[in-house]
């Protein structure tokens, strides 16, 4: 998984002004996992401000599992041999279903005349780490 930081550092620094605070650090997990530690101060009074650190985990919910190969056919020597990329003699289907992702446990088929695609919520899950 590729998350921009500098994108992900100005939500966080726009959440928290929404919340009288300001961002005082941001940063990429150093622990491996995807995700990201964020500081944020308060924006009070000098002596009632407090400061608080978060750790947030982005959890991949989905898989790619690719399409099992076509079984090679059985070998036939009596006619001609078939020509094409696909040794049919017929272009390949550009237009075909998109299979193979897997969320949740259930399989995902995109159309693509009529794309019904996965929300963010579908594709990942962000827990709080620290």
């Amino acid at each position: 998984m590729e998350y921009l930081e500098a994108s992900a550092c100005q939500q966080a620094e726009e959440f928290a002004v929404r919340n009288e605070a300001a961002l005082e650090s941001c940063g990429r997990l150093d622990t491996g996992e995807h995700g990201f530690k964020v500081t944020v101060k308060t924006t009070g009074q000098e002596s009632s401000q407090a400061k608080a650190s978060a750790e947030a985990v982005v959890e991949p919910l989905c898989r790619f599992d690719p399409p099992e190969p076509p079984p090679d056919p059985p070998e036939d020597t009596s006619g001609p041999t078939p020509t094409g990329p696909d040794d049919s003699g017929e272009e390949p289907d550009d237009e075909a279903p998109v299979v193979g992702l897997v969320c949740g446990g259930k399989p995902w088929v995109i159309d693509p005349d009529s794309p019904s695609l996965p929300g963010a919520a579908d594709l990942f899950r962000v827990r709080l780490s620290d």
